[in-house]
């Protein structure tokens, strides 16, 4: 899994630091950082297999920020335009517009 660059890109962390890959990110004025990684065939097929992602967070022993992911690129434009500044998401709102959209895509 590999952080890919997109047309929204405005900031990246980790630029300069050679111990690090540069994750090339949108950073919102209400302090959302919204990144995308492209996946590899293995690590697709592990997850169709497995139906399971599993996120590791380095957090210096500090609190953990409040994190989503989502399959489909339609929640960056909901959080850019509703101006989402905390991560409160109704899991059944959230279901139901994941269907539309692949309905949609259909």
């Amino acid at each position: 899994m590999k952080p890919i660059k997109f047309p929204e890109v405005n900031s990246s962390f980790a630029e300069s630091q050679e111990q690090y890959i540069t994750l090339p990110c949108h950073m919102t004025k209400n302090g959302v950082v919204i990144a995308c990684f492209e996946l590899d065939e293995t690590e697709i097929k592990n997850i169709v297999k497995n139906k399971k992602l599993w996120i590791h967070v380095l957090n210096g022993n500090a609190g953990l920020q409040p994190f989503m992911m989502f399959a489909v690129k339609d929640y960056f434009s909901s959080v850019i335009t509703e101006g989402v500044n905390h991560f409160v998401l109704n899991e059944e709102l959230a279901e139901n517009k994941i269907e539309n959209m692949l309905n949609e895509e259909e």
